[in-house]
């Protein structure tokens, strides 16, 4: 098998190219997609412990944590110490992260467009239910 007939490969290389997209086009916004994706699991549910963030990340704690750290420094979102647990804290969308979260969607969307030209509607709901197909068989939780 050839590199570019490798499907991890290329489905890899999707994601880099994607990420670039639209890393070159929040750059002016002064975030990163790391950060931007943080916000936007915010905007959508907001007051969440650092361990939620990650688990709707499917990532660590400790780069979850480092995330929240940069954009609290940027005003973007606050912590607060969880009222029934005070070895937690909670994390909430300011609303300058709220609006930030927002123009930044924008530009998300138009990088999916431009990934997705050419592709007819059904088509494009027939790769949403492959991905989704795929990532449920190689979620580890479920093996």
């Amino acid at each position: 098998m050839r590199i570019n007939e490798s499907f991890g490969y290329l489905i890899n290389l999707t994601a880099r190219n994607m990420k670039k997209v639209l890393e070159e086009e929040i750059k002016k916004y002064g975030i990163t997609t790391s950060q931007w994706i943080v916000l936007k699991v915010l905007e959508e549910e907001d007051n969440l412990t650092q361990a939620e963030v990650a688990k709707k990340l499917s990532g660590d704690r400790a780069t979850a944590g480092a995330v929240i750290d940069r954009l609290i420094k940027k005003g973007l979102i606050y912590r607060n110490q969880c009222e029934n647990d005070r070895r937690a804290n909670r994390v909430r969308i300011s609303d300058h992260g709220r609006e930030l979260a927002e123009r930044i969607c924008i530009e998300a969307v138009k990088c999916n467009e431009k990934a997705l030209r050419g592709f007819r509607n059904e088509e494009v709901k027939q790769l949403f239910t492959y991905l989704y197909r795929i990532n449920n068989n190689l979620d580890i939780n479920n093996m």
